[in-house]
């Protein structure tokens, strides 16, 4: 099957749940998202320092006038550093967006976790956070839950039941030109209520220059619509111990598991697979 996704990797750096947020759990309710209580999490500009190695109590910011006594006005007991090993001055790098234009990689140092004393509502802490100079954001820790997974068997059996069936009267996607002999099943992929991909593949396949992150369960690399297709990290030599390309993370040739906090992005659950 031809893909629109060339490179992938996971890399958990816009949401960080917890260890024990990310699992299986009830619905989600979009309108009132659950958040862990207490918490906030922050990112600070370069230009302010908050004098924390890793965590602690909080200390008092530095580097930009007028910003608030976060213990004091919004009752923060403790700060820690969600990426202590990442470093404050990392090597200059730029990214290339679609059309073309440059932005500069930012680092991910001044990303903290903020405790509060008890009874103080973190979105109500965020939302004045944001607003402050030299915060670039400020959110409630959102609680994340991986989507179960049926067991493996045959599609429709017990222990491995549709999960969708095809809305009444819509016709099967063509397979012509494809090699996916399961193709002219997945109504999914033809237009509305589909994704439409057999029109978006008429304007391109994929860039290998543009890299995908998926922030998801993980990504099987040797499956065979994504074998070849597959991100390496060029700057990182495999295996050595060492963090290569000075980014704060040891041998991430694939990407990151924030979950277990180590080098291997491997699907444990197959979702981060079906969505690459």
């Amino acid at each position: 099957m031809r893909l629109a996704l060339v490179c992938c990797a996971l890399l958990a750096l816009l949401l960080v749940p917890t260890a024990d947020a990310a699992q299986s759990g009830p619905p989600i309710d979009p309108y009132n998202p659950e958040v862990v209580p207490g918490v906030v999490i922050v990112r600070f500009d370069d230009s302010v320092t908050l004098p924390v190695a890793g965590s602690g109590p909080v200390g008092k910011l530095a580097g930009v006038a007028g910003l608030p006594d976060l213990a004091g006005e919004y009752g923060v007991t403790a700060v820690e550093r969600l990426f202590p090993q990442a470093p404050v001055k990392p090597p200059a790098r730029k990214i290339t967006a679609y059309d073309g234009t440059q932005h500069a990689v930012g680092s991910l140092h001044n990303i903290f976790r903020l405790k509060l004393r008890a009874g103080i509502d973190p979105a109500a802490v965020a939302k004045g956070l944001a607003a402050q100079r030299g915060v670039e954001y400020a959110e409630p820790d959102y609680v994340c839950y991986i989507p179960p997974t049926n067991e493996p068997g045959p599609v429709g059996s017990a222990t491995r039941p549709k999960m969708r069936e095809r809305p009444p009267g819509l016709a099967k996607p063509t397979a012509a030109g494809l090699d996916d002999p399961l193709f002219a099943e997945q109504w999914y992929l033809r237009p509305s209520p589909g994704a439409n991909v057999v029109a978006a593949w008429t304007q391109g396949e994929g860039d290998s220059t543009q890299v995908i992150a998926i922030i998801d369960t993980g990504v099987d690399w040797g499956h065979p619509d994504l074998d070849g297709n597959i991100w390496a990290n060029a700057d990182e030599i495999p295996d050595n111990g060492r963090d290569d390309d000075g980014n704060g993370f040891i041998d991430d040739l694939r990407g990151w598991d924030f979950v277990n906090h180590d080098n291997n992005p491997q699907d444990d659950n197959s979702h981060g697979t079906h969505v690459a």
